[in-house]
């Protein structure tokens, strides 16, 4: 899903460390008990078996760890070059914080016995075992071995040959194919298969009653020139499609079953058949269907054109940003950024949108901890809240309590092409229809005047005493956006656009 691709787009700011050991230095060797399998997991044991290793050290307190956890980015790569798939690599994650217990791992907060004078770390984000496939192990020992400077670190360790220590290479965190080039010049080149793909789509909310269903489709293998697709709706087909893409090794685009008739009380899926008219590689089933999500239809809320943006932040200031996207994804507005001078304070602003459009709104943490620390300063609100400029519609309110570095609401209101002011109650008046070729209609319960002017500011036209069912020919007027100003009996004054098409 475009929602998918924003979350990945974004997903990768936060704090970011140089290793100390150096690139070429010979590996130093470990071993662990996975927590999940109780295997026994031993870094030489993989070299020797001729594998490229790539060892993420990690806590679990860490915001920006937790937020690449998140994107599942080194899952990708396992499952692509793993045992699964060309089994070419091994991943192995550490919790190498000594302070962190094992059951962290699993989300639990737990009580630790520290030396007097050491501070117990935050509380664990959330169960790193959901959706890692790869092996997790708890050592307390190795961050100091390899002398990282902070969390993350990442290295691709790589063979020289059974008995022999790897050789080290710091890489940075990436995109699946980022990563991908980082391993491949630090060790061998990965071959991968062919005839592999990954699907995905998740829960969507839309403006309308039908809308187009959009899903990822990723490349796990060679290039990917053609995939057929089911449409499933509560387990039945209703739609196959084969979509021609051109897709590179990890390369994602987003395809869609275009003007669905949008259900919201079913459960809907998209699975794979076939990619480049071949059976897809089918190891790892989950790739091939999606999860069943669900959609939401006529979930925005209706709004003028200029609304209330209010900001309470937390005391990390400078990591948090908003922001208001259209239904393309563009970003049409943000907060500037914030210091922290501005922390635990409050800003309003009011954006006039210029499109009446369907928009979105997203909260960005750059740690990866939300918007609602709050360790010294006073107990004050944190969050957001999207209204009406006259405050009277709230379009969407958040505490900022969200996990990870990226929150992304959908579909969250739809501009109506007219700009609000307090004194004028739109249940008295309108006009329509907006947009028009020239000739609008009057809906007024009072006498009003009006000024049209055009985006210089330039007045254009002006006609007094209107009417309720008087019309106004503006067919003279090139094509384009017009601003209204409508002045009714008592002097109360509503600024509207008006287009002219």
């Amino acid at each position: 899903m475009k929602k998918t691709l924003l979350l990945g787009l974004l997903a990768l700011a936060g704090f970011s460390a140089n290793a100390q050991i150096a690139d070429g230095s010979e590996a130093p060797d470990f071993s662990g008990t996975d927590v999940v399998t109780q295997e026994e997991i031993s870094l030489q044991a993989y070299l020797d078996e001729g594998k490229t290793v790539v060892v993420y050290m990690s806590a679990a307190w860490c915001g920006p760890c937790w937020s690449f956890h998140n994107t599942h980015y080194l899952s990708d790569i396992y499952h692509a070059y793993g045992p699964e798939g060309s089994d070419e690599i091994a991943v192995i994650y550490i919790e190498s914080d000594w302070r962190t217990p094992e059951g962290e791992i699993f989300g639990e907060d737990l009580p630790q016995d520290l030396p007097s004078g050491i501070p117990a770390p935050p509380a664990p984000l959330g169960d790193w075992t959901e959706g890692t496939p790869y092996p997790i192990i708890n050592n307390d020992n190795v961050g100091a071995e390899y002398d990282i400077p902070g969390y993350p670190t990442m290295f691709a360790i790589c063979p020289q040959g059974v008995g022999e220590p790897g050789i080290v290479t710091e890489i940075e965190r990436g995109t699946p194919a980022e990563l991908t080039q980082f391993i491949n010049g630090a060790c061998t080149q990965l071959e991968g298969v062919e005839n592999w793909a990954k699907i995905e789509a998740g829960d969507a909310r839309y403006c309308e009653s039908t809308g187009d269903i959009n899903f990822n489709l990723t490349s796990f293998g060679s290039n990917v020139t053609s995939a057929t697709i089911d449409l499933k709706k509560n387990g039945t087909v209703v739609d196959t499609q084969t979509f021609t893409v051109e897709l590179g090794l990890f390369e994602a685009q987003t395809v869609a079953f275009e003007n669905v008739e949008l259900d919201g009380s079913a459960e809907y899926q998209v699975e794979l058949t076939q990619v480049n008219g071949e059976t897809p590689v089918a190891t790892i089933p989950e790739n091939l269907a999606s999860e069943n999500f669900t959609v939401v239809p006529n979930a925005s809320v209706d709004s003028y054109q200029n609304i209330k943006v209010t900001i309470h932040t937390d005391e990390w200031a400078n990591e948090m940003k908003a922001y208001i996207l259209d239904s393309s994804g563009n970003i049409v507005w943000n907060t500037p950024n914030y210091t922290a001078a501005d922390n635990e304070q409050t800003f309003e602003y009011v954006v006039t949108l210029e499109d009446i459009d369907c928009y979105m709104v997203a909260m960005t943490d750059s740690y990866g901890d939300g918007w609602t620390y709050n360790e010294s300063g006073p107990d004050v609100p944190h969050g957001i809240i999207f209204e009406t400029a006259d405050g009277a519609t709230t379009l969407f309110e958040s505490d900022g309590d969200f996990a990870g570095q990226v929150f992304i609401q959908e579909a969250t209101f739809k501009t109506n092409g007219q700009l609000d002011a307090e004194k004028f109650n739109t249940d008295e008046f309108s006009i329509y229809p907006n947009p028009s070729t020239g000739i609008f209609n009057f809906a007024t319960q009072s006498v009003v005047d009006v000024t049209v002017i055009d985006v210089t500011g330039k007045t254009v036209h002006t006609q007094k005493g209107i009417n309720n069912g008087d019309t106004m020919n503006l067919s003279q007027l090139q094509p384009g956006v017009y601003i209204a100003k409508v002045t009714g009996e008592n002097t109360a004054e509503k600024t509207l656009k008006l287009v002219i098409k």
